[in-house]
């Protein structure tokens, strides 16, 4: 659950639109991984990005939108894995296997190493609550895909006698999620009262 920050690289000027596009954003998720939302300046993101300020604008019209899109494409990215995840738990096909797979992903999930990145989920939350209607329009998406896959998986189970036939799929997907993430607000304020 979570992606890593990718190293910088630099943008020759053969670089299609798309690469700069690309290589702002990247540019933009490591400050803000480094710096925090507001720790940075958009000149910043251009040397970073080994880009004209010119060529930032010609892509994005402000520091904010770059951000939102920053960040929602680095949250889209940890909803996939995310996704990837309840996948595998789809392939278990008894209790048993399903209760090991799950105390092995939860192991995973919240050990130390996997601390920063629990801790940018978070960062990413709390920006979409805030955020531009674009980067709170992508979250509920993001948010509606890892519902369903919950679901999915909650009806897979069923159909394999997993899960008994009573069971609510939408319901246990809520919960789910709902859980997930507030793990995740719990994490946070833990750390705000650390400093």
């Amino acid at each position: 659950f979570g992606v890593n920050v990718m190293p910088r690289m630099k943008v020759e000027k053969s670089t299609t639109s798309s690469e700069v596009r690309e290589s702002l954003l990247l540019a933009t998720r490591n400050l803000v991984s480094t710096h925090g939302l507001r720790g940075f300046t958009i000149d910043d993101v251009a040397r970073d990005a080994f880009v004209s300020k010119s060529a930032l604008y010609h892509h994005f019209s402000n520091l904010q939108e770059l951000i939102d899109l920053a960040l929602l494409g680095w949250f889209e990215e940890m909803i996939d894995e995310d996704l990837q995840s309840i996948a595998d738990l789809s392939r278990m096909a008894t209790a048993s296997e399903l209760r090991v797979a799950m105390a092995n992903l939860n192991e995973h999930v919240y050990s130390e190493n996997r601390r920063s990145v629990r801790i940018h989920r978070t960062l990413i939350l709390a920006s979409a609550a805030h955020g531009s209607p674009a980067l709170s329009e992508g979250f509920r998406k993001a948010h509606q895909q890892l519902h369903q896959g919950f679901a999915d998986l909650v009806s897979t189970l069923k159909r394999r006698g997993i899960f008994r036939d009573n069971v609510d799929a939408q319901s246990v997907a809520s919960l789910m999620v709902a859980v997930t993430f507030g793990m995740a607000f719990n994490e946070a304020a833990e750390i705000a009262t650390e400093k």
